[in-house]
């Protein structure tokens, strides 16, 4: 299945973002999903997101991850911060993935 991108603008009429996204997804998994392939994976990318509201919309059981996106970056600091942090979470997860898969052996 090749990856196909749709853009389109939020706001308010976020809810019917997030419908047709799970529509689109769920027929890209029906249709076009080949054997051995993952599911497919929607991303909504917005200019500032409720950490609360996504979690409410339980978006990661439909296959939808909420990103935001800087239109401008932060202080230096306020960017290493974030960076580091970013890091620091990643390589939990790898360690988590890692001590999970050699529990399964």
């Amino acid at each position: 299945m090749q990856g196909d991108v749709v853009t389109e603008r939020g706001g308010p009429k976020v809810g019917g973002i997030i419908g047709r996204s799970v529509s689109y997804l769920r027929w890209l998994e029906k249709y076009e999903l080949e054997p051995g392939e993952e599911p497919p994976l929607g991303l909504i990318l917005c200019a500032d997101k409720g950490d609360e509201q996504v979690e409410l919309l339980q978006l990661d059981r439909s296959g939808i991850r909420v990103a935001t996106y800087l239109s401008e970056l932060p202080p230096r600091p306020v960017l290493e911060r974030h960076l580091h942090e970013a890091v620091r979470l990643a390589q939990a997860q790898l360690k988590n993935r890692a001590s999970e898969g050699s529990e399964g052996k």
